[in-house]
């Protein structure tokens, strides 16, 4: 079966100029996300993008979760971007996992939780499923739409590899300040808009 990484093309290679694995790897991603984002925007049409777009400036969330460290060495959880939509409306959910089915192949994760008054439905995509969502209905966006482009940037940066020197290793420190770097932007932006509850 063919996957996107069957029609990308690689770059030229030359003796005096040649690319590392790691950064061929990387284009090889940029290559894919720019193909599933081009496939996820055309699956949908303009009136459902901003219907999404709408419902998550209203109703979702998006956050970004730094490394949670564990007893002894090693991190439990690395960085990751997530995006949630709460709603007591069970038809909204539900259209909204038939939207994300069409843009990732996933209706992401729903479960119930109680709420002040009646039950609260969430779903919750993370990581690349919520950098392809969210590069869709981006431009859409008004309330949460600084917040949304940086999840953006830094889902990419994972997404991407930036940081490690090659496959597996350990990130690099410089990368490690460039998130966090884009951590502090996420805090400020949710403080000014009074939303610092959110993280």
């Amino acid at each position: 079966m063919k996957t996107l990484f069957d029609h990308a093309k690689m770059p030229e290679m030359s003796s005096e100029n040649r690319i590392h694995s790691h950064s061929a790897r990387r284009w090889l991603r940029e290559q894919e996300i720019g193909a599933l984002v081009a496939s996820a925007r055309k699956s949908i049409g303009a009136l459902q993008r901003g219907w999404l777009a709408g419902i998550v400036d209203g109703e979702g969330t998006i956050i970004i979760y730094p490394p949670t460290k564990r007893k002894g060495n090693g991190y439990s959880r690395g960085w990751q971007v997530q995006l949630s939509i709460a709603n007591t409306d069970e038809s909204v959910i539900l259209r909204v996992c038939e939207l994300s089915e069409k843009m990732t192949g996933t209706q992401g994760n729903c479960h119930w939780r109680k709420g002040t008054n009646r039950p609260m439905c969430h779903w919750v995509v993370t990581s690349r499923a919520a950098l392809i969502i969210l590069r869709v209905i981006e431009p859409a966006m008004v309330g949460k739409r600084a917040r949304a482009k940086l999840a953006i940037a830094m889902q990419e940066r994972m997404t991407r590899g930036y940081g490690r020197r090659s496959e597996g290793a350990r990130m690099a420190e410089n990368e490690h300040e460039e998130r966090r770097k884009l951590m502090g932007a996420f805090h400020r932006e949710a403080v000014a808009k009074g939303q610092r509850r959110e993280l």
